[in-house]
């Protein structure tokens, strides 16, 4: 079972609960209950979505590319390419110095 379909069961039966609820705070924690089901339900098919899109990624060229393609792999800067400088990193001593 996927959480979608999950968050969606338990959206509908929390509804179903409030539905039938004879005391006015069981049916407003049902409530609020189903309406935080039903977020977590948009929310996570709002992820599929951005998911599925992000994985039809395009190159430079306009063609699609498989999502394990990854351009950069092996090519990452080191820090001193980052940094642009050559100059050996400084160690800096914190504290007094009585010395």
């Amino acid at each position: 079972m996927t959480p979608l379909i999950l968050y969606r069961q338990q959206a509908a039966k929390e509804q179903d609960a409030a539905d039938t609820a004879v005391l006015a705070n069981v049916r407003d924690r049902s409530r609020r209950a189903a309406e935080a089901w039903t977020k977590l339900a948009s929310q996570t098919e709002r992820a599929d979505e951005l998911r599925a899109t992000r994985n039809l990624a395009v190159d430079a060229g306009g063609n699609l590319r498989e999502p394990s393609e990854n351009p950069d792999r092996g090519q990452a800067a080191s820090p001193l390419e980052v940094v642009g400088s050559t100059q050996p990193m400084v160690e800096y001593k914190v504290g007094r110095d009585d010395g």
